[in-house]
This record gives C-alpha cells, structure tokens and sequence, in this order.
C-alpha cells in the first residue's frame, strides 16, 4: 500500500519545476516534497519536524525514494 501511495506522489509531482539551480541540489525535488508532504499529513508544522520525521523514517524513504544525497537535514 505504501509503495503505490508513494509512487501517485511521485508521479504526480514529477513535473514540477524546480526553482533551485540545478547544480547546487544535491537532492532531487520530488524526493523532498514526497517526504514533507508525509511529515505535514502527519502533523509536522515547520521544517525542522519536517526533517525530523524524515530522519527518523529514513530506512523506509530509503526504500520507496531514489535519494541520491540521503535525506535533506533542516536548512534543505
């Protein structure tokens, strides 16, 4: 179940334009707005519960996410 919830999230996200310049990124945007959204629908309020949810779940983000540069700390 999680895997085709976590698949429509990306699918439906992958054609988001990303505002970043590309060659600072070392995490793929769709990567961060799957995880934010999971933290947000959880009840995560800012970025730094945010990024705490993602830390602690990393294991299986790792398994349903390509994240090239792990997860995002904070400041991402």
């Amino acid at each position: 179940m999680a895997e085709n919830v976590c698949t429509t999230i990306i699918d439906h996200f992958s054609e988001l334009p990303d505002p970043r310049i590309l060659l600072n990124a070392t995490h793929k945007l769709v990567d961060i707005v799957a995880m934010a959204l999971c933290a947000v629908v959880t009840g995560a309020d800012d970025r730094v519960e945010i990024a705490a949810y993602a830390k602690a779940r990393e294991a299986c983000f790792r398994e349903l996410l390509d994240l090239p540069g792990g997860v995002p700390s904070q400041p991402a």
